[in-house]
């Protein structure tokens, strides 16, 4: 195992787990004594919370039953009185008396998110899920290796410039411009553009506060940035790669007029 392997590696282990709490926070919200009552005051505190994406959210049991936090698609008006149908986005299950549950929302949850307990379904509560700063794209990423691109969603206060693929180090570099103290990138990179990136550079220099979480395909990655930060190089096992469709086809056509070609030459196809 070579030396650049052994760095690799042990930058790997150095980066911590969880959220930054520069980048995102943990709401609570409490579900009271009295919540499995249908004429309870309120079944959740808060009943309705403003977040963002990235954010947490954990509840925390306080009633004396049972209940579960399940996200929900209402078909009505009104969240009380409608019609509510799991949609698969989050489920604890049964939370038991004095245990929490926790769901962090990904840029997918964005929007209105309502959510009910499927044992006392009168227990409703919201989340509006906002964008950090309002997402922004990079368009026709890949393209100046082969002829299939990505758009790269991203978030970032100062101007991205553009993105180079280096199919041989397995990387991409971000080129951005401007400064701006107390900056971060948070890029969202598809599993088909980089997989399982792995280390990051900022302006040369391996950084190993970054975070990095995975759902749906897509990396979302929080590198932490300097003022004057100029790029971002991010590492990968694998990058898109240098031949795509078309150019495959391209280079297969080629390889079999030279087989033909060669064929013909040494007689192993007879002439008609």
């Amino acid at each position: 195992m070579n030396k650049i392997v052994i760095v690799l590696i042990i930058g790997l282990l150095l980066i911590p787990v969880g959220y930054n709490a520069a980048f995102a926070k943990t709401f609570q919200v409490t579900i009271p004594t009295g919540a499995a009552d249908p004429n309870a005051p309120f079944f959740y505190s808060p009943w309705e919370l403003s977040i963002d994406v990235l954010d947490k959210v954990e509840w925390q049991n306080g009633d004396t039953a049972a209940h579960t936090v399940t996200s929900v698609t209402v078909t009505s008006v009104t969240v009380t009185n409608g019609t509510m149908v799991p949609d698969g986005r989050f489920d604890s299950g049964l939370i038991n008396v004095g245990k929490t549950f926790s769901y962090q929302f990904m840029e997918k949850d964005a929007g209105v998110v309502n959510y009910f307990c499927s044992i006392h379904p009168w227990m409703t509560g919201v989340v509006n899920v906002g964008l950090v700063g309002g997402l922004k794209v990079i368009h026709n990423v890949g393209s100046d290796v082969g002829d299939r691109t990505f758009d790269v969603q991203y978030t970032l206060n100062r101007s991205l410039e553009f993105a180079k693929v280096d199919t041989n180090r397995n990387s991409i570099t971000f080129t951005m411009s401007g400064v701006i103290e107390n900056d971060s990138l948070i890029i969202m990179l598809p599993e088909e553009l980089i997989e399982n990136p792995n280390a990051v550079w900022v302006d040369d220099k391996q950084i190993t506060d970054s975070e990095k979480y995975f759902e749906d395909g897509v990396t979302t990655m929080i590198i932490p940035l300097e003022a004057d930060s100029e790029q971002v190089t991010i590492v990968g096992s694998s990058v898109v790669p240098e031949f795509g469709p078309i150019a495959a086809l391209i280079f297969a056509v080629a390889i079999i007029g030279t087989m033909v070609f060669s064929a013909k030459k040494f007689g192993l196809v007879p002439k008609l």
